[in-house]
């Protein structure tokens, strides 16, 4: 009697798409922006984000309500930084050689 194998169940992977942290930045085109928070006790309701770049030394602070996420302070960040409305330094720290 000749009995064929049984079939092995193939598993289904779902990929669980995860919302980003670190984002890509306007100025140098590199994936190294981040965004961090500090609640301003000054005003009630608003706290400040800080968005940072890691490779050109972007610098820039938002007012934000206390409910924006990373995500939504990136889009509102983009579209201030292509209109030029948002005030925008760069502190990149130089290492001393020699």
């Amino acid at each position: 009697m000749g009995g064929r194998r049984r079939k092995r169940y193939k598993k289904i992977i779902r990929l669980v798409r995860r919302i980003p942290k670190i984002f890509r930045c306007p100025n140098c085109d590199s994936v190294s922006l981040t965004i961090s928070f500090e609640e301003s006790p000054e005003t009630a309701g608003d706290k400040k984000a800080h968005v940072r770049c890691g490779n050109c030394g972007l610098h820039a602070e938002l007012p934000v309500p206390l409910s924006h996420e990373p995500v939504d302070v990136y889009s509102k960040f983009i579209d201030a930084f292509a209109s030029g409305s948002i005030d925008v330094r760069y502190e990149k720290v130089l290492s001393e050689e020699g």
